[in-house]
């Protein structure tokens, strides 16, 4: 199954469907049994007339992390500078300092829905790299606060390669 390193153990898959054309991977995050996160982002928030929440690139940097509410551990989501297909380094750039905010109640505690799209068997191939999960042309990150139930659909919808 193709799944990102970063998160692979905190990630229960829900859906997954392999096509000649692309794959699709779908799940949520899971830590301690449980899926409460507090999100820290890396980027601009940004609203539009119907509410609808989007997480955009500033300065060409977006960035999700996710902190388990009852352990503390931190579990990088999407760094765009060290994920995804068209990545720029190996390893992730340090700090997500923004803590995301319900924009109903205001709460920081989510529960995290993942669906990340793989291009076909042939192109990860060919693209000569071991970390396949980690080679994703896009990501959808929605979430629901697990304080007033508000769902925050494709609050991240980035295309990376």
């Amino acid at each position: 199954m193709l799944i990102p390193t970063t998160f692979a153990s905190n990630f229960q898959c829900t859906q997954q469907k392999n096509g000649s054309r692309e794959n699709t991977t779908a799940g949520d995050l899971i830590c301690c049994g449980k899926q409460r996160f507090a999100l820290e982002y890396e980027g601009e928030i940004k609203y539009n007339l119907w509410g609808t929440t989007y997480l955009l690139s500033q300065n060409g940097r977006v960035a999700l992390t996710a902190r388990c509410k009852e352990c503390g551990r931190n579990i990088l989501v999407f760094d765009n500078a060290s994920m995804g297909y068209d990545r720029q380094s190996e390893t992730a750039k340090p700090g997500c300092g923004n803590p995301m905010r319900c924009r109903r109640c205001g709460e920081n505690n989510f529960f995290v829905s993942i669906c990340l799209e793989y291009p076909d068997d042939q192109d990860l191939q060919d693209l000569d790299t071991p970390d396949t999960g980690n080679a994703f042309t896009w990501i959808r990150v929605t979430l629901k606060c697990n304080n007033c139930g508000k769902k925050h659909s494709k609050v991240l919808d980035y295309e990376t390669g």
